[in-house]
Order: C-alpha cells, then sequence, then structure tokens
C-alpha cells in the first residue's frame, strides 16, 4: 500500500478511472468529466480512512498523515493544472470576446450582482433564524458557500479590524454582540478588557472566520459541481441546441457562416502552429496580473491567466509574438488541465466534506447548501427567464458569479466547447469585488 500514498500516483489513478468511468452512458446519458471529481471524492475517502487506522508507530501513518496535511494534492500542484485549464479555455474562446461583451455585458455585470446578492441575503437570514453564530463565523460561512477564497481573504484582514473595533467601542454594541463577547472572553474589568482578553477575542475573531470558510467551502465547491450537470436535465436544456443557437448569434454578429461542430475556420486553424514562447507570455502576463492587489481585491492566479488569455488571445499576430495559436494543442491543453483539476478537487475535498458531514459542524455544511442553492438556482432563473441567455454564456456566467473555476470545467465539457468561459470571464471579476464588500458587511451585522 506504501506506494499509493503519493499525490501524483493518486491523482493520475483518479484521472484513469474517473475518465474511464465517464465513458459508462446511462439511459443515454452520462456525468462526463464529472466522474473524475466524484473518482477523487471516494479515493479521497477510502485513503483518509485508511490512514487513520494504522496504528500511530506505523512509518507509513507518519507519511499518510503528511499527505493528508497536505490535503492529498498541495494547492500548487491544483494551481498547475487550473493555469493550463483556463489558459486552454481562454485562448480558445478569444476570438468570439467582443462580439459576446457588446451583446451580453450588462447582463454578466448583473449576474455577478444577483448571484453574490442573494448569497449575503441568505447568509443574513440564516443568521438571524438560528442565532448560534457570530457574524465572524457567518462570513467565512458566506465564503466558503460561495466558494470564494477572494472572499475568505478579506473577511479575515476585516475581521481583526472588526474584533478591535468591537473591544473599543464595547459599551455602545446591542446586548447580543455583547453576550457572545462575554462568552469568549469573559466580563470586562473596572477598566475594560485585559490586553490578555483582548488578544484572544481578535485570535477569535480570525480562527472563527476560518472556521466558517474550511468547513463549508467543500459544500460550496461541490454544489456548483453538481448543479451545473443538473441544471439542464431539470430544466430540460438542450445543450447541443443552445450551442447551435449561440453561434448562429455569433454567426450574425460576425456577419459570417460558422460551423456548428468547431469554434472557428478548419482550413485556417491547419495553417496555425502552436508558439510556446508565446503561451508562456500568456501564462506570465496572466499570473503578474493575478498577484496585483488592490486593497483585498485581486483577481487570483486563474483570473488573471483568464483574462490574459482572452486579450492577448484576441490580439492574434503581434510584431514579436505569434498568438494565434493551433485550437487543436490548445483543446489538448485544456483537457489535460480540467481532468487535473477536477481529480486534485475530488482529492482535496472529498475526506473533509464526509468527515464534515459527520461531525458536530454539520450544520454550517447544511447552511452552506441552503445559501449555495439559492444563489445559484434563483440567479439561473433570473438569467435564463428574465435576461434570456444562452446557456452556454450563462453556465459560465454562474460559475463566474460563484466564482468557481472548477465548474467551468464542468460547464465547458458538457458544452463540448470554450464558450462557457466567456461568461465565466466577463462576471468573476465582479463577482470577486462583491465577495469582498458584502463578506466585510457580514462582519459589521448584529445576528
Amino acid at each position: 500500500m506504501a506506494i499509493f500514498i503519493n499525490t501524483f500516483v493518486l491523482l493520475f489513478l483518479t484521472v484513469v478511472i474517473g475518465y474511464k468511468l465517464a465513458s459508462i452512458r446511462i439511459r443515454g446519458s452520462s456525468l462526463g468529466a464529472a466522474m473524475v471529481l466524484f473518482t477523487g471524492i471516494l479515493i479521497s475517502f477510502l485513503v483518509g480512512t485508511y490512514i487513520n487506522s494504522l496504528p500511530d508507530e506505523s512509518t507509513l501513518k507518519a507519511t499518510g498523515q503528511a499527505l493528508m496535511d497536505n490535503s492529498i494534492v498541495p494547492s500548487s500542484v491544483l494551481s498547475v493544472f487550473l493555469v493550463f485549464f483556463i489558459s486552454g479555455v481562454g485562448l480558445v474562446a478569444s476570438k468570439e470576446l467582443l462580439p459576446v461583451l457588446k451583446k451580453y455585458g450588462l447582463k454578466f455585470l448583473a449576474m455577478a450582482i444577483i448571484i453574490t446578492t442573494l448569497g449575503m441575503a441568505g447568509t443574513f437570514a440564516i443568521g438571524k433564524i438560528s442565532g448560534n453564530y457570530d457574524t465572524f463565523e457567518m462570513s467565512g460561512v458566506f465564503s466558503g458557500a460561495l466558494s470564494s477564497t477572494p472572499g475568505m481573504t478579506a473577511g479575515l484582514l476585516a475581521s481583526t479590524d472588526k474584533a478591535k473595533d468591537n473591544l473599543e467601542n464595547y459599551d455602545t454594541l446591542d446586548k447580543d454582540t455583547q453576550e457572545k463577547m462575554v462568552e469568549i472572553i469573559g466580563e470586562p474589568g473596572a477598566e475594560g478588557f485585559s490586553e490578555e482578553q483582548k488578544k484572544e477575542y481578535v485570535d477569535y475573531a480570525s480562527t472563527a472566520t476560518g472556521i466558517g470558510y474550511t468547513i463549508t467551502f467543500p459544500f460550496g465547491n461541490l454544489l456548483v459541481l453538481v448543479a451545473i450537470n443538473l441544471i439542464p436535465l431539470m430544466f430540460r436544456i438542450n445543450i447541443r441546441k443552445e450551442r447551435e443557437e449561440y453561434e448562429l448569434e455569433m454567426a450574425s454578429s460576425h456577419k459570417q457562416e460558422k460551423s456548428g461542430d468547431s469554434t472557428g475556420d478548419e482550413k485556417e486553424d491547419a495553417t496555425k502552429t502552436f508558439s510556446v514562447t508565446a503561451y508562456f507570455l500568456v501564462l506570465a502576463a496572466g499570473y503578474m496580473l493575478g498577484l496585483i492587489k488592490i486593497g483585498s481585491f485581486s483577481l487570483s492566479a486563474t483570473g488573471g491567466v483568464l483574462i490574459a488569455s482572452l486579450v492577448l488571445g484576441s490580439l492574434k499576430k503581434t510584431k514579436f509574438f505569434d498568438f494565434d495559436f493551433d485550437p487543436t494543442v490548445l483543446k489538448s491543453i485544456r483537457e489535460i488541465g480540467m481532468v487535473g483539476t477536477l481529480g486534485a478537487t475530488g482529492l482535496r475535498l472529498g475526506y473533509p466534506v464526509i468527515k464534515a458531514l459527520t461531525g458536530t459542524q454539520a450544520m454550517l455544511a447544511v447552511y452552506s447548501l441552503i445559501i449555495g442553492l439559492s444563489a445559484i438556482f434563483i440567479g439561473f432563473l433570473i438569467g435564463r427567464y428574465i435576461f434570456k441567455m444562452n446557456w452556454m454564456m450563462l453556465s459560465g456566467a454562474l460559475c463566474g458569479g460563484m466564482t468557481n473555476t472548477s465548474g467551468l470545467g464542468i460547464a465547458v465539457d458538457a458544452a463540448g466547447c470554450e464558450y462557457p468561459s466567456i461568461g465565466y470571464a466577463a462576471s468573476y471579476p465582479f463577482a470577486v469585488v462583491m465577495m469582498v464588500i458584502y463578506t466585510v458587511m457580514i462582519q459589521g451585522f448584529s445576528f
């Protein structure tokens, strides 16, 4: 068994098994690449259970525990696959960027605001109804339910300032907040809270925010992945027909015919090459863009690479670099990135998800599902029946509004093309901004 207690062995086996299972069709339907995700979840649980059953003195137990401490797949490995996936879809879809933005631009902005606002409203309602959690924990729940790491980061930064503000203005706080503070650090003395009490409360604030996020993030993430698969089935959306209708819309914008089976002109594609230098320039530019921070806001590596891919890809050729890549190569990069992302996500989330369901914080998981479900399904209904958005764009916008790149992988796989990535790229930055704002706002509420 020792050879299986290895990140890459488990990841590659997950992809092999999941990809094979994806080819199985029941009544003409299959889960496609999502089977890689679910295979990862199962393997993660089995491996975690096996490692925990080993005796403490076993050397294999120490190796396995180190693996589990790294969530089986380190975040750096997941990031590599995410970047390959997101660059592949972005570069192939880049030729459609401007026509789509002209047609759907404001709708993408609205979808980002609507989805995050629904999530915030759901968090507020649950916090009020349950009354069992404080604002710090609920801000983490909000970020986790909408699978937003930028929101969690903003929450951690804001929690310290909010905790200090509560300590300084204790006498002016509402009674419920005062009682919760006393439960955590005890009554203030004649001269107010001691330095030890203050430190304890500040530490508690950031810890509670992190706990809320850590427990709910796996469920928020999985919810998006499952919803993107289920919504077309529940609402009888014919994905192939949606793609054909979208291509006709774009053909009229371009005033040229487009094949329903291709994202571009095959004769032109045959003459294209793949510049490794230009490709890695796209990755470098995107990664640097993702590192730029304005306050608590940043696009992250995946957001930055997607924007860079769409923008540089739309330039095609410049004096020094050729960004007009062979789409066959790009699709291979996208496929490798997608299955690697889904496999790594399943391995990282599987054991914690199942463990959380049987733990004392199970209600937080339930809350995250309620918040996430309300946000994504009401967002879908508004986008589909009020904004009249095509599923190619709407599926991407839903993933962007939930800031969920793994969900985009499911949408792209189901669509059989890169079109959803444009909806994701257009809504994602606005969703990140709203997540940061709402996470900080929630910490100012009184539950």
